[in-house]
């Protein structure tokens, strides 16, 4: 089915949850808000545009589109309105290749590309996809498993990156960061070491649970 939204500007909360029925759309140009799992579990959609005028796209709100390849935002630049990437927005999208994050972005939620594993370059000057240097924070897990990622280059603007940000994603050979650890040295803690960000910093100062939203169960990344 390909749909065509004329009107709207609020896309509600599980609008097409479930949909897989679902293989084109066309959102409005009028179109500000994307609600919570709006579109999850659409396991028929290749590609989506997003419009010019979004501010808000809920959490996992395209989690488990299987066959999402591609995510185009209309208006990338820094006069864009959408500021967050939020928790699990592009979750479980296995084919995931084509994105670019708007300019006015400042924050990649917690497991937000969990699990997209054909992306292969994570830098602030690939065009296929872009981190851009509006980003200071990047939630914990927001990259697991990303088995794909090869290169990685965080922008400068970053100042936190969560634990296990690029845990599992096994294959990255470079890595461009602003600094060792989840943040700007301060002291020895947890978050001070380089295994941080990988899930397994070499110390014995701590365990980190993670709450999968969809098994009810936590899976815990030990410091060792």
């Amino acid at each position: 089915v390909s749909v065509i939204i004329t009107r709207d500007e609020t896309i509600g909360y599980g609008a097409f949850m479930d949909e897989d029925r679902l293989t084109s759309i066309i959102l409005s140009s009028t179109l500000e808000v994307i609600k919570s799992r709006a579109f999850e579990d659409v396991v028929s959609l290749p590609t989506i545009t997003i419009p010019q005028n979004i501010h808000d796209i809920g959490t996992y709100a395209f989690n488990n589109d299987v066959l999402l390849q591609t995510v185009i935002f209309t208006n990338v630049a820094s006069n864009a309105s959408l500021i967050q990437i939020k928790e699990g927005t592009f979750r479980n999208n296995y084919v995931l290749q084509n994105i670019i994050i708007p300019n006015s972005v400042t924050s990649i939620g917690v497991v937000a590309f969990e699990n997209c594993n054909s992306l292969t370059t994570l830098t602030a000057a690939n065009i296929d996809y872009l981190v851009p240097d509006s980003v200071t924070a990047i939630g914990h897990h927001a990259f697991y498993h990303n088995i794909s990622l090869q290169t990685v280059v965080i922008p400068d603007s970053v100042s936190t990156i969560g634990v296990g940000a690029f845990a599992k994603s096994y294959n990255i050979t470079t890595m461009t960061l602003p600094f060792v650890g989840g943040h700007r040295y301060t002291e020895v803690s947890k978050e001070s070491y380089f295994g941080y960000i990988f899930d397994d910093a070499t110390n014995n100062l701590g365990e980190y649970s993670y709450d999968d939203p969809n098994d009810n169960t936590d899976r815990y990344y030990g410091l060792e």
